[in-house]
């Protein structure tokens, strides 16, 4: 996928729908408070649980005891870290594909729950059973900005509890929901994972804040394997995710106006240019379905001045591609998307 993005990069398209980063700019009060954190010698290394401050802001906004959450270097880290552990993994597609590089890195076995547009996206959990003892899930879902219904949530509960795998609930985009959302938080599982981050809600992917909640025993664990690789989360930055957190809701409603708009344009043009897919129900992607190859596509439309990213790095997608909700041209940019199917018939 990153050789994808290098040739984004030489290809420099007047209108990038590729990436997976909010455009919308980081809140100057968060900026000012990292900017303070420095001036005040925020510095040096914190305790590979994150600072105090934080960590209690988090537990309370959580509901949860301090000891069941600590701060990370940003989303990614601790998922590396549960897949560490495991000894055999099942993965929901399509999916981001930062999980399955981390389970080949490591040689970790695992399986994939193959999903389809022609059934919403949504996973069945029947090759679920003792030999595995992790699943990862990523709802509201990037590629497909579906959500998994609460009914399918406690079928996967349930089974995770029967056979006792760790559920890892990747709920970064949770934020940015536009029919409700469920967490995975509202059930009773015994060995769970909740992965939180600031990289989405508040724009800050450089700041490289991230956390997880799990039973304090799985805490203490990640905190060691923090301390004897990446040390500690950047303090500064800490300090600025703890000023993030207490106009939240205000850069939510902010956020959601702008994505709510953009979703809409997006939804009305693709439907009016008929390509199939299922709207946005979370985080800011479309995942349409086109009559060709998706990888020959997406490389025509780059020299067209607009760049998305093919299905097959998200899975067996060869007919699909992802498109963020990331700029303010996207009716400009699906009229293109209409133009370059039209050349390839």
């Amino acid at each position: 996928m990153y050789d994808y993005f290098d040739e984004i990069r030489k290809c420099n398209p007047e209108i990038r729908l590729d990436i997976g980063q909010p455009d919308l700019p980081v809140d100057q009060r968060i900026i000012e408070a990292a900017v303070n954190a420095l001036r005040a010698g925020k510095t040096r290394y914190t305790s590979g649980y994150g600072i105090p401050q934080l960590r209690e802001a988090l537990a309370e906004k959580h509901q949860v005891p301090v000891n069941q959450i600590m701060i990370t270097v940003g989303g990614k880290f601790p998922i590396y870290a549960a897949i560490e552990l495991c000894t055999k993994a099942a993965v929901i597609h399509p999916g981001w594909p930062a999980y399955e590089e981390n389970l080949n890195y490591l040689k970790k076995p695992y399986q994939i729950i193959h999903t389809t547009l022609e059934d919403s996206f949504i996973p069945s959990f029947e090759i679920l059973d003792s030999s595995f003892d992790l699943i990862l899930t990523n709802y509201p879902n990037n590629p497909t900005g579906v959500n998994l219904p609460r009914a399918q949530m406690k079928e996967l509960v349930d089974v995770c509890n029967d056979y006792q795998i760790t559920l890892l609930a990747d709920e970064i985009y949770s934020f940015l929901t536009y029919n409700g959302f469920t967490s995975f938080q509202e059930f009773d599982c015994e060995n769970f994972i909740y992965i939180g981050s600031f990289s989405k809600n508040f724009s800050m992917t450089g700041f490289r804040i991230g956390y997880v909640i799990s039973s304090p025993e799985q805490i203490k664990i990640f905190q060691n394997l923090q301390v004897h690789t990446v040390t500690c989360p950047v303090e500064f930055a800490q300090y600025a995710a703890l000023e993030a957190l207490k106009f939240e809701k205000e850069v939510y409603n902010t956020a959601h106006k702008i994505y709510a708009e953009r979703k809409r344009i997006a939804e009305k043009t693709l439907n009016n240019i008929g390509l199939p897919f299922i709207p946005c129900q979370g985080a800011f992607y479309e995942f349409p379905k086109i009559p060709t190859d998706a990888e020959s596509f997406c490389m025509q439309l780059m020299r067209n001045s607009v760049s998305v990213v093919p299905g097959i790095y998200f899975g067996d997608y060869p007919d699909h591609f992802r498109i963020s909700l990331i700029s303010d041209r996207l009716e400009e940019a699906v009229l293109k998307i209409k133009d370059v199917l039209e050349m390839q018939k």
